[in-house]
């Protein structure tokens, strides 16, 4: 379902800067395995999805941590990648906090910032963020640690939002199941592809229109049911058909 799909995400760190001011936010209880991602499986898993499997949205780099923390590995990572896949783009979530003065930033297509400090356009790209989309009025903490509501059977589609790899190297379901409870598989033991292959069997017992049976607990009691974001049409569209068959 790669092809399917918006955002390839790897999380690159572990930490956030505002995490001591963010009660509700998981980022420091996130289960971990004592490994990182390297940027070897990382390019390799990259040059899987855009050149064998049909994958046709943006590399993003964070789920949990602060990106801009890693920014030098993730601009050196993106000019990699360029040169091996002139078609891929970059997707970038940042409460940009952190200063960067290296121009390589303009490779990010888009630039989604949390903007807590509620800086203006000509403050942050002065602090080194370009192709910025963001809420001027600042933003909400993060809550997803209050992850559980009332059990139903909505479907939700979240799914195709983002392919999400953590820092370890293991697949998440979506980023409200910061617990991990959904088990799909880790990137060091199995390829993008078979980690596709159980993304998608998973998303045909969630996505369609209403929850199946088959459906863990922590998406039938989850709050956060989101329809899957927009930020490329036709890739939108193509998912919006695939779902319409699900039973």
């Amino acid at each position: 379902m790669i092809h399917l799909t918006q955002l390839l995400t790897f999380e690159i760190g572990r930490k956030c800067n505002y995490s001591h001011i963010h009660t509700t936010c998981p980022i420091d209880l996130i289960p971990r395995a004592d490994r990182e991602i390297t940027d070897e499986l990382i390019i390799k898993a990259v040059c899987d999805a855009y050149l064998e499997l049909g994958f046709e949205g943006m590399i993003n780099w964070s789920i949990y941590s602060e990106p801009m923390l890693q920014y030098e590995r993730i601009l050196d990572l993106m000019v990699k990648i360029r040169s091996l896949v002139p078609q891929s783009g970059f997707h970038i979530w940042t409460n940009a906090s952190v200063i960067v003065n290296d121009d390589r930033m303009k490779l990010f297509d888009e630039t989604y910032i949390s903007n807590y400090e509620k800086r203006t356009f000509e403050e942050l790209f002065a602090r080194g963020y370009y192709n910025i989309k963001t809420r001027m009025e600042g933003q909400e903490l993060d809550d997803r640690m209050n992850h559980y509501g009332e059990p139903n059977n909505f479907p939700c589609t979240s799914m195709f939002s983002d392919f999400l790899i953590a820092n370890d190297g293991e697949v998440f379901i979506c980023c409200h199941d910061w617990m991990n409870e959904v088990k799909i598989g880790n990137l060091f033991d199995l390829s993008l592809k078979e980690l596709d292959a159980r993304r998608w069997e998973y998303a045909k017992q969630i996505s369609g229109k209403q929850m199946t049976d088959k459906a863990h607990p922590a998406c039938f009691g989850c709050r956060f049911k989101w329809p899957m974001t927009k930020t490329n049409n036709i890739i939108w569209n193509r998912a919006l058909q695939e779902i319409a068959k699900l039973d």
